[in-house]
């Protein structure tokens, strides 16, 4: 456990140190330029954070992160190679989150140690994210300003504005840790340096629900550690010890977290020594709303996710099935639509060869030799498919009752496949296929207009074991079902 010691000083001793603190900060603020890669300025119209639009995984790998996001490039150009950091900040929010992704570049990279926790993490290389959900930009951080730290081994803290620290004059940043945060973080080493990755609850800064036009305001920062260190003395920010630092005139002790007693004299000892420090908007000093990088939220998210984020997952899945299952009934309708007037053509086309020759009169009903007579009668450059079409004709008309396959019938009548496909074209305007049923329900409607035979009886002549098969398809050939077809008695 980090041992708490009692460094007793005056209330207005203390102020002061802190007051020498932060002016030592922004003087260095003042000589250091923040260099910003992808924007024109820092000071102008907001710039735009996009929407995610692809799923991301917080795991430290950054392949997914696709589409459109906020890219910031950062360099500390106050400090000389190969000291020098640079960094690639990515960013992209939901109706939830502020998603972000962190590349660092640096020559030395020291973890916090596993005794280091929440806010403390700072003390070594990490990157800071400071939100503003309001984008009011006060002069301090107010309590809907947030400070988001997270280690390069994905350790995570955060900081609020305090309205007790905003009391006293004199402190410049005023912030203490906040606890329960849902912040979801990973983090890998790399050859050269670190990559963060994680989304911040956007309530935590007062955002209900983010949308498309809202304004925030950020700032982008790491802490650089270019030297291992032993833990830095901080502040104890319990309620009890900052109401000490609002009374000037109490004689109470501060108390700080110091195991190593340090004292504020280490402090500042050790921070100039090894600590390089770099932001966005103000370089070295971190904190400051005034100077924060007003941002707003554009895009949408994809019809599906916003479809689920507004009714839930189940209405969603079921508008998807409905959809999908009224696309396969159109298709499904189209296809039959086609197929009957493919096969009536085709009928129509056999109805005529068999009404153009006069019956036999051997046989008035054969309708059958009735088309082959008169494909007999065809010009000779298309004698050959005539020739085939008649003898399908006739084959199919002697075998009713079989299964019969394309293959078996192309081998029946000694022509190969292809040339059966083709003379089925060329002279009935169909697959072969086609031509076996159409044969097969036109002996079906003759058998059944002269009524002699039941359904199912027909059904069994020509080849249907099921009575309901054989109405299906006799309806598609006809368009009536083939109990219509039976004369009254």
């Amino acid at each position: 456990m980090i041992e708490s010691l009692q460094i007793v000083r005056e209330a207005p001793e203390m102020s002061r140190r802190l007051i020498i603190l932060h002016a030592t900060t922004a003087i260095l603020a003042l000589v250091t330029a923040a260099a910003v890669a992808g924007t024109d300025s820092l000071a102008g119209d907001p710039l735009d954070l996009p929407h995610r639009q692809d799923r991301i995984v917080i795991d430290g790998d950054l392949a997914d992160w696709r589409g459109p996001n906020l890219k910031v490039q950062l360099a500390a150009l106050d400090v000389p190679a190969p000291l020098q950091n640079t960094g690639v900040f990515q960013l992209a929010w939901d109706a939830d989150h502020l998603w972000f992704a962190v590349t660092i570049e640096d020559a030395e990279v020291f973890p916090p140690p596993e005794t280091a926790e929440g806010a403390t993490i700072y003390q070594w290389d990490s990157i800071e994210i400071y939100i503003d959900g309001h984008g009011n930009r006060s002069e301090r951080m107010d309590e809907n300003d947030t400070q988001l730290i997270v280690a390069c081994n994905g350790r995570h803290g955060a900081m609020q504005g305090d309205e007790l620290l905003r009391s006293v004059d004199e402190w410049e940043v005023p912030k203490r840790e906040r606890l329960g945060l849902a912040v979801r973080t990973a983090a890998r080493r790399t050859p050269s340096g670190y990559i963060v990755e994680g989304a911040f609850p956007l309530t935590a800064v007062d955002v209900a629900e983010a949308r498309a036009g809202q304004v925030m305001a950020l700032d982008l920062a790491w802490n650089d550690w270019i030297e291992d260190h032993p833990r830095l003395p901080e502040l104890l920010k319990d309620l009890e010890n900052l109401a000490r630092l609002t009374n000037y005139m109490s004689e109470s002790a501060v108390e700080l977290v110091d195991p190593d007693s340090l004292g504020w004299d280490g402090l500042l000892a050790w921070e100039e020594r090894a600590y390089r420090p770099h932001s966005w908007c103000s370089g070295p000093d971190f904190g400051r709303p005034k100077k924060w990088q007003l941002v707003r939220l554009v895009g949408r998210p994809p019809l599906a996710e916003a479809l689920v984020d507004r009714w839930g997952l189940i209405p969603p899945l079921v508008v998807t099935f409905l959809v999908l299952l009224a696309a396969a009934l159109t298709v499904d309708l189209w296809k039959r639509r086609r197929y009957r007037i493919r096969v009536r053509e085709m009928m129509t086309r056999i109805e005529e060869l068999s009404t153009q020759t006069p019956p036999s009169p051997a046989d008035p009903r054969d309708w059958v030799a009735r088309v082959t007579d008169r494909l007999a009668d065809v010009p000779p450059e298309t004698t050959a498919a005539s020739d085939t079409i008649s003898r399908v004709l006739i084959h199919v008309r002697n075998h009713l009752g079989e299964n019969l396959t394309v293959a078996d019938l192309a081998a029946s009548v000694g022509v190969s496949l292809r040339t059966l496909q083709r003379a089925c074209q060329d002279e009935l305007g169909a697959p072969p296929r086609d031509v076996i049923l159409a044969v097969k329900m036109r002996s079906a409607h003759e058998a059944l207009i002269s009524g002699k035979w039941r359904v199912g009886e027909v059904a069994e002549q020509v080849g249907f074991e099921s009575p309901y098969h054989f109405s299906r398809r006799f309806k598609d050939f006809y368009g009536k079902p083939p109990s219509t077809m039976i004369p009254p008695r």
